[in-house]
């Protein structure tokens, strides 16, 4: 499985320029990741195991969706409010940051057909950090 790119790599300055509008800080890694996989896609899907079942992971979102699609769900429920997109499952649910516990964020994968105040439970556990998120990657994936 490869990745294919279409957009040239950006610097990690740019990165957490364009991400200023979150008022989130994210791990340095994420940064460079962002820089590198930006809109990037999957030469077809991989599975990634949650706490619920496996779940799909085909795409990394641009940077101004990951600051509008973050916009449009806090717009549609408050409980999104520290919840951060970055990659999607090729259909319309989302990986995503969950720092609503900032002392213990993690990584989660979120069914979009659902409002987290109402739903908790759409919000599946992948794992704790983004470090284990991309080595789960980078098991499936051909650099």
């Amino acid at each position: 499985m490869k990745w294919r790119r279409k957009y040239p790599k950006l610097t990690v300055k740019e990165v957490k320029e364009k991400l200023k509008p979150l008022n989130q800080t994210f791990p340095p890694i994420f940064y460079e990741w962002m820089a590198e996989y930006h809109q990037a896609e999957l030469e077809d899907w991989i599975e990634i195991e949650t706490e619920v079942d496996d779940r799909v992971f085909h795409r990394v979102f641009s940077l101004e969706q990951m600051v509008n699609l973050h916009q449009d769900d806090v717009d549609n429920d408050e409980g999104f409010e520290k919840i951060y997109p970055f990659a999607w499952d090729g259909g319309k649910n989302n990986f995503c940051f969950d720092y609503r516990d900032p002392k213990r964020p993690w990584i989660i994968f979120m069914d979009t057909d659902y409002f987290i105040s109402y739903n908790p439970e759409a919000a599946e556990k992948v794992c704790r950090t983004f470090e284990e998120f991309l080595a789960i990657l980078n098991e499936q994936i051909t650099p």
